[in-house]
């Protein structure tokens, strides 16, 4: 396991391309222990897992518990060990650089049902 690719979209609509679906609102890449927050928000209730395959992983979520990341932009903290491969090293607790698109926020209340889709990436 080498880490993420993080997605959130609207929830229940139809699945396009991540860079051309008008109702993502924000994604990066993460370590292996990037989705973390999300396992612990299934752990308290506040979150639940749809699918646990890597292809992706899918998080049901309120956007009360995403927003606040997208508007910062800044992926939620986390913590790991350091990855080295053959040609790489990211550091441990690594997240990219988020890609929002903020324009789409406006549409989104606390309460909006969201996809949070983790796709592996080993």
């Amino acid at each position: 396991m080498l880490g993420w690719f993080l997605v959130v979209r609207r929830a229940g609509l139809e699945d396009g391309p991540a860079a051309k679906d008008p109702n993502v609102l924000a994604m990066w890449e993460t370590a292996f222990t990037g989705v973390d927050w999300l396992e612990a928000l299934v752990d308290n209730g506040e979150a639940t897992c749809l699918s646990r395959h890597g292809y992706p992983n899918r998080f049901a979520v309120d956007a009360a518990q995403v927003l606040p990341f997208l508007r910062s932009r800044h992926a939620p903290l986390h913590y790991g060990m350091p990855v080295v491969g053959d040609d790489y090293v990211t550091p441990g607790g690594w997240s990219g650089p988020m890609t929002t698109y903020p324009e789409r926020f406006a549409a989104i209340t606390d309460d909006s049902p969201l996809w949070v889709d983790a796709w592996d990436q080993s």
